[in-house]
């Protein structure tokens, strides 16, 4: 339980911690000129700077088996950081939240 409200006080000061930045960028930047800048579709580095890469600067293998994989290592792990959530609120149980399990790998193919 000490774990849990040390990671929900982490979240409360990184939610305050976002408020405080969007204020100082509405201030800073009321014409909003950075947000308004797009990306430049037929740019093929800036795509390729902006895909998801491991931190050898590979790519990242996104095929269904590594993602299913990935998804049964993580299941459990998230399924137990739910529940220690679920513990520090009052009038909801684990039940009440239950994680539905993962389809089956033929299923989740189609």
């Amino acid at each position: 339980k000490k774990k849990t409200q040390e990671f929900l006080d982490e979240v409360k000061g990184l939610l305050l911690c976002r408020k405080e930045l969007k204020e100082e960028y509405q201030k800073n930047d009321s014409a909003a000129l950075l947000f308004s800048q797009n990306l430049d579709n037929n740019n093929n580095n800036q795509q390729k700077r902006m895909k998801q890469q491991k931190i050898d600067g590979t790519s990242v293998d996104n095929s269904l088996d590594s993602l299913y994989y990935s998804a049964q290592k993580t299941l459990p792990v998230f399924r137990r950081f739910i529940h220690d959530i679920v513990d520090h609120v009052d009038g909801i149980t684990t039940e009440m939240t239950d994680i539905a399990p993962l389809k089956e790998k033929g299923q989740a193919m189609k």
